[in-house]
């Protein structure tokens, strides 16, 4: 028999099925796919084209009841474009509504890096996509930062999955995201070695590839869970974003995803360990005071034109 499912999954407004039990449920939300872009650049061998090398996702935050929203990605990727790029761009590829791929482009130096040198983020703030783009932003109060990290009873064994670019096959027309599945292997207790440093950083169980670098990172919170000692009911099925892919651990060395596909790599194998930056990096990166001053501005200039209303910056939210 057909029954009407409520899908709790994604914190914020409940969403309604039309199905049998709860396998409708199982599946990752569209939404979580829609928050999802490709990043690239223009190189010297082929300028016309651009070559997509990483992942970005929308995120975004309510303040005075005006929506603001925010791309973020690997603070690698934007270096790694830096380096190579012929024009100084970074490129978007978004899907459009109707079904296609466009790219929306950027100045490298408009992106945002967080205040310390060694935290692998960066953000594109304060962006108001055309209303024909077909996106979702995740908002940013359903994170799993350490007070919601503690509340919940998030640790090791948790499954994770994260979605990103797949750069063998990205999508001819549209951009297709692959996801990958694991769970949580160590929590940032002390220091992760990278290629650039030790870093603080989740580890999961989760083979993470050349393209996925920026990807975000959620953690399925399922029906129950272990608070204060304790099996308590979880409201629903929830997915709350962790962080964000920095890259893998290989056999002989702690090595980021590379942005161009390095064919000189037959000599270290991935181990399967991704390294993820917890996404109070991302909000630390936000929160930042120049970014401040600058949103406080927008606010007054909004006000100043028209009485408050909700969502005047953006208004597509996984809310």
């Amino acid at each position: 028999m057909l029954e009407i499912l409520t899908d709790y999954r994604i914190i914020g407004k409940p969403r309604y099925f039309i199905g049998h039990g709860e396998d409708i449920l199982m599946q990752v939300p569209e939404e979580i796919r829609k928050c999802v872009v490709f990043i690239g650049c223009k190189v010297s061998t082929i300028p016309e084209q651009i070559y997509y090398g990483g992942t970005a996702f929308f995120v975004s935050e309510k303040i005075e009841d005006i929506g603001f929203v925010y791309l973020v990605t690997a603070k690698h990727n934007i270096l790694r474009i830096s380096e190579q790029s012929v024009d100084g761009r970074v490129y978007t590829r978004c899907n459009l509504k109707d079904g296609i791929a466009i790219d929306m482009e950027s100045e490298i130096t408009w992106w945002v890096f967080h205040p310390d040198p060694s935290v692998d983020v960066a953000v594109l703030p304060f962006i108001a996509p055309p209303k024909t783009i077909d996106y979702r932003s995740y908002d940013l109060i359903s994170s799993a930062t350490p007070e919601q990290r503690k509340k919940v009873g998030i640790g090791i064994g948790d499954e994770v999955f994260l979605p990103g670019l797949f750069r063998f096959h990205h999508g001819t027309n549209k951009n297709i995201p692959v996801i990958r599945v694991g769970n949580i292997a160590a929590m940032p207790e002390e220091p992760v070695q990278t290629a650039n440093g030790k870093i603080e950083a989740y580890l999961i169980e989760s083979r993470s590839i050349g393209g996925l670098s920026g990807s975000p990172v959620f953690v399925y919170l399922g029906n129950w869970r272990l608070i204060d000692n304790e099996w308590r009911q979880a409201s629903g099925f929830t997915f709350t974003l962790l962080g964000l892919v920095h890259g893998h651990w290989d056999t002989d060395e702690a090595d980021i995803d590379v942005f161009i596909q390095d064919t000189n790599r037959q000599r270290s194998v991935n181990m399967g360990m991704a390294i993820v930056v917890p996404v109070e990096k991302i909000l630390e990166t936000i929160k930042q005071p120049m970014l401040q001053k600058k949103q406080r501005e927008l606010i007054d200039q909004k006000y100043a034109k028209t009485p408050p209303t909700p969502d005047i910056v953006a208004d597509t939210t996984l809310d």
